[in-house]
């Protein structure tokens, strides 16, 4: 059963990642910037399932060490797009030259590379969080843009919240979980795979949001011809 449902996210993840490719013409700068983020998903979700068929003992965290600078740069630049469109500065070449730096030190010389990498991803869960109430906060506060250009952001965003607060808790206590009794630790997972498919739902429907618009604009082309 625990498979069938990694399984499905895998299917899910990548059908995401194709949809967004489709999309990648309509969408805004900072929506092309999540794009990214959405065909890494998917691109990770088939690696991990293909890295665990290839090493001997199923061991795929090396894609997981892989996967989270890749979470890391890519978030990074979503969230420094959605910032300057607000029209608030954002060092973010500050940012993703020291957080790198972290991810690659603590894979290279803290926590190996097939153990939970649970000091940078729990950190990089931690920074997801703090950046997406910032924005959150600043979403609320725009008036100018009346948020037509900002609801596909606020889904994302919201997206990207959920998962890294629960997401954050496992990787805190991840090798600790992967001690624990057999039933115990798939019921974890189990809570874990419901909020990625929250999350997948959400990102997909920041997307839809994303068509809907397009849509909108043609419509409304095709009128002021109908006018002329």
């Amino acid at each position: 059963m625990l498979e069938l449902a990694h399984i499905a996210i895998v299917v899910l993840s990548v059908s995401s990642a194709i949809a967004s490719i489709y999309l990648y013409k309509y969408a805004n700068k900072k929506e092309k910037v999540f794009i990214y983020y959405i065909v890494a998903i998917g691109f990770f979700e088939v690696f991990a399932k293909v890295l665990k068929q290839l090493m001997s003992d199923g061991n795929n965290l090396p894609g997981l060490h892989l996967y989270t600078l890749f979470q890391f740069v890519l978030l990074t630049l979503f969230f420094n797009a959605c910032l300057k469109e607000l029209s608030k500065q954002f060092k973010y070449k500050w940012v993703l030259g020291l957080g790198t730096l972290g991810i690659l030190a603590n894979s290279l010389f803290v926590q190996s590379i097939f153990t939970y990498n649970s000091y940078s991803k729990s950190a990089v869960e931690l920074y997801v969080i703090i950046m997406s109430l910032v924005l959150f906060t600043l979403f609320l506060k725009d008036k100018a843009n009346e948020q037509i250009n900002m609801k596909a952001s606020v889904s994302f965003v919201s997206a990207v919240f959920l998962q890294s607060a629960v997401s954050i808790i496992f990787y805190i206590y991840s090798n600790d979980i992967m001690e624990m009794k057999a039933s115990l630790r798939d019921l974890i997972w189990y809570l874990r795979i419901v909020i990625n498919y929250i999350s997948l739902f959400m990102i997909m429907f920041g997307m839809w949001q994303i068509f809907a618009r397009e849509r909108g604009v043609s419509k409304q082309l095709q009128q002021h011809k109908g006018k002329i």
